[in-house]
């Protein structure tokens, strides 16, 4: 298996130093610390995006010492296929007998490859100004197929509540899911050692994709129309999104704070992580089926889509039929649901 180190142990060397001990201890892949409880030992984010020289300096330690940090798509592909070709554990581990688990992945990839260069895509599908056979859709498609091409053996009946197990005992070296799996890992194996990185599209770009949006607390208009309803409703809202509760509620849940004032949290350092990817990535999206409007999907499309992907990366179609069927059955939904003409919506 791949060795791996977090370069934390060795913050008492300067970088440079702390690089040539790691490459002749046979190291093969490291984890930076850029703050918090790691310190900025090794990276200083703000110094290296503010000195052309210093990144430069910083990039060209990492390449003299062997050691790589993937910086796009194509990279992070490559360093699947090395730890396949290693033998020792699937470079992924997928719950895909769960349809909805292949949204995480199917969402980076359509994120990636339509969303970045077309925002609309959803609400031009229902306009007929596009459809399923677009260029880009097509390569999302290929992209997912391609990536499920590392996951484990039976990866398609393996179930979502199961990819813990195969993290946590070294069956699989990631996982592509979100923060919630934080919680359940920490409680699998306290004491298992991993980290949290952002996956690159093929320019180095950074999309984050965020889910359960459409949940939250809600007053219905009848209730609205009330008074006392509506003090009381407004009177809870101070208090749950207070700093002290809201922060205490996002750190049970590993959730994302969506407060303008990031509230009191003792964040973990997988999580911290995470919220500093946030506020750094090129790109923000909703997953596909949380989104509102004009681009909400129609029922039971997006697990209909997952199926479909599903079957492409079996072989049992390829993605030029996926296109085909996935438009088929959208034409036949959009009998019934269209929000761009307000057919279906209530």
């Amino acid at each position: 298996m791949k060795t791996g180190i977090y370069t934390n142990a060795f913050r008492e060397y300067p970088f440079e130093v702390a690089a040539k001990k790691i490459r002749d201890a046979g190291i093969d892949m490291i984890e930076l610390g850029c703050g918090e409880e790691s310190g900025f030992a090794h990276c200083n984010p703000e110094e290296l995006l503010a000195s052309e020289s210093r990144l430069d300096a910083f990039r060209g330690c990492i390449a003299d010492n062997g050691l790589e940090i993937p910086k796009t798509w194509d990279e992070f592909i490559a360093l699947c296929q090395t730890i396949k070709d290693k033998g020792d554990m699937s470079p992924l581990v997928v719950g895909g007998s769960d349809v909805w688990h292949i949204g995480f992945l199917y969402d980076l990839c359509y994120a990636n490859d339509v969303l970045e260069s077309d925002p609309d895509f959803i609400e031009e599908c229902y306009k007929g100004e596009k459809d399923f056979s677009d260029p880009n859709y097509q390569k999302a498609v290929t992209d997912l197929a391609e990536v499920l091409s590392f996951a484990q053996d039976g990866w398609a009946s393996t179930p979502d509540a199961q990819i813990t197990t195969f993290f946590v005992n070294d069956m699989s070296a990631m996982m592509f899911s979100g923060t919630h799996m934080f919680g359940q890992i920490n409680e699998a194996a306290p004491d298992f050692d991993y980290g949290w990185f952002a996956v690159p599209d093929r320019d180095g770009k950074i999309n984050l994709l965020g889910g359960g949006t459409a949940g939250g607390w809600a007053l219905s208009a009848e209730a609205a129309k009330d008074p006392d309803k509506q003090a009381a409703f407004d009177a809870f809202c101070k208090y749950f999104f207070s700093s002290d509760v809201y922060g205490e509620y996002c750190e049970q849940m590993a959730a994302i704070p969506t407060t303008v004032e990031t509230p009191k949290m003792n964040s973990s350092e997988q999580f911290q992580t995470v919220l500093d990817a946030l506020s750094a990535a090129d790109y923000t999206h909703l997953m596909w089926n949380q989104e509102v409007g004009n681009r909400e999907l129609p029922p039971d499309f997006r697990n209909f889509t997952y199926k479909t992907c599903i079957e492409v990366a079996q072989g049992s179609r390829d993605v030029n039929s996926a296109s085909a069927e996935l438009q088929k059955t959208w034409n036949v939904a959009l009998q019934s649901f269209n929000p761009t003409t307000g057919l279906g919506v209530e």
